[in-house]
């Protein structure tokens, strides 16, 4: 590393915490005129210390280090320019809170004044448009039923685990989205899709390997007699092909669905054998037994790797979609063989993207991080945790009536009066606004609004419940909320 300007050592230091520099070097300039200002190096090798003193001068050209390895970052150069170190030395801030970036960016300006790297090798050939300008485009060009979350709505440019960032780079917990079910972008779900597409993708009137051994793991995660599958592309389009499967095999539309913990509704657990007591009643008269779990299947529970499982009852048919491809559109629906073969009228039923080779690549890359990592597990204990905390803020707080579910897939009712069970609608999104400030995302959910419903990835953990029950406590603590 060669010094790009003429100037002298001002200070150095081997600052070697995790995700620090690691030994760092500050040179001092004087430009015309008598202005002052400071470059800094790090993440350099320790031996490029060696023989530094303050007041030494480097020439411009000349060699000042070598970069390193250190901080547990890869190898590379973190380069700064410095107006004003603010009597530190060896070292300086070199990250910032979106919120203070204007603040230091007047003290450490855009280093490419000194470094001259061409435009198109630092930003995109296409400008990123502003989020007024998306919302206006929206506005005009997409259906007005399209919704966004948040009085100011958040462009979300990446994900991680269970992060996810803005464009100016704020991490928000993700406490919200059940979609990313092992984590957002889980490297091992990447690498299956990408294999795969870059080998085949077609559909499923061709042989494949892979949606029969999905459909095999599938199977093995449920009970007898279910073990028929059809594989469509969301939620929606699996629980209309349920009805179809049952209007079919009753020759009338006989049937039965529902949630196995109501999701929508405002996270409501049923009562022990409310199930059971409906699907006797339901097949008394003839009728299917559809059970969806597309918000509350594959290990949330912690408890049971399916909602229905907490009822002790097995459905005629079972529904399934958004965790399962992990942000993936992937869906499926399960039956018997007898209901499944009521569905064969002489008129093929042919889903054009449904059980394609990368979906249900996929599809297994999930379930085997989901084994491998643990994660029903993980739910049970994390959301254990969560559970307890949140129970200890309805004894700090009066505007939580009640704390329920179970696992990750928690709901809390938020009531003006806990005799009237009165919903605080406002409140709650108040709080959820708030949440998001300080980069936690819940969201109100339930009929009347009033519940903030908590679903994050399962990869979440017990310092993120701590930081997430930490956060709605100083919110509802909040002079707004209190009265």
């Amino acid at each position: 590393m060669l010094a790009p300007l003429d100037g002298t050592v001002h200070s150095f230091a081997d600052n070697n915490g995790r995700l620090d520099y690691g030994p760092t070097i500050i040179l001092e300039h004087e430009i015309e005129g008598g202005l002052k200002f400071f470059t800094l190096y790090g993440h350099l090798t320790g031996d490029s210390l060696s023989g530094l003193a303050k007041g030494r001068i480097f020439k411009k050209g000349k060699r000042i280090g070598t970069i390193g390895e250190n901080g547990g970052w890869p190898p590379h150069l973190h380069f700064q320019i410095v107006t004003d170190l603010l009597g530190k030395s060896g070292d300086f801030p070199g990250v910032a809170v979106p919120s203070q970036r204007e603040v230091w960016l007047s003290l450490s300006p855009d280093p490419n004044f000194i470094l001259k790297i061409p435009g198109p090798s630092l930003h995109p050939q296409r400008r990123p448009r502003d989020s007024a300008e998306i919302l206006d485009l929206r506005s005009r060009h997409l259906g007005p039923s399209l919704s966004v979350t948040y009085k100011r709505p958040l462009k979300i440019v990446r994900g991680h685990r269970q992060y996810l960032y803005d464009e100016s780079g704020q991490a928000y917990l993700d406490a919200v989205n059940n979609v990313p079910h092992v984590g957002h972008c889980h490297p091992r779900v990447i690498r299956a899709a990408q294999e795969q597409i870059a080998v085949l993708n077609t559909n499923t009137r061709y042989l494949h390997d892979n949606i029969v051994e999905y459909a095999l793991r599938l199977k093995e995660k449920l009970p007898d007699p279910l073990g028929v599958f059809f594989f469509v592309c969301s939620g929606s389009e699996a629980n209309d092909l349920a009805l179809r499967l049952a209007w079919t095999h009753t020759q009338k539309p006989a049937a039965f669905i529902c949630e196995s913990l109501m999701s929508s509704a405002g996270v409501i657990e049923f009562p022990q054998g409310y199930l059971a007591e409906a699907f006797r009643h339901v097949r008394r008269t003839g009728a299917i037994c559809i059970a969806d779990e597309v918000q509350v299947g594959f290990g949330r529970l912690g408890t049971h790797f399916w909602g229905f499982d907490t009822q002790g009852v097995i459905p005629d048919i079972v529904t399934m979609g958004k965790p399962i491809g992990n942000g993936h559109p992937l869906a499926a629906v399960v039956t018997t063989p007898e209901i499944a073969a009521s569905f064969k009228t002489g008129m093929e039923y042919f889903n054009t993207f449904g059980g394609n080779p990368v979906s249900c690549a996929v599809g297994l890359a999930v379930l085997d991080v989901l084994e491998e990592e643990k994660l029903q597990l993980n739910a049970f204990e994390v959301g254990r945790l969560l559970r307890t905390g949140l129970e200890r803020l309805k004894g700090r707080h009066p505007l939580i009536g009640d704390v329920r579910g179970r696992g990750l897939f928690i709901g809390i009712e938020l009531v003006l009066d806990r005799l009237t069970l009165e919903p605080a609608a406002a409140e709650a999104a108040y709080v959820a606004e708030r949440m998001k400030d300080k980069g936690v995302l819940i969201s109100p959910e339930g009929p009347r609004h009033n519940v903030l419903k908590i679903r994050p990835p399962l990869v979440i953990e017990k310092a993120d419940v701590d930081r997430l029950i930490d956060s709605l406590d100083q919110v509802l603590g909040e002079d707004a909320l209190t009265f």
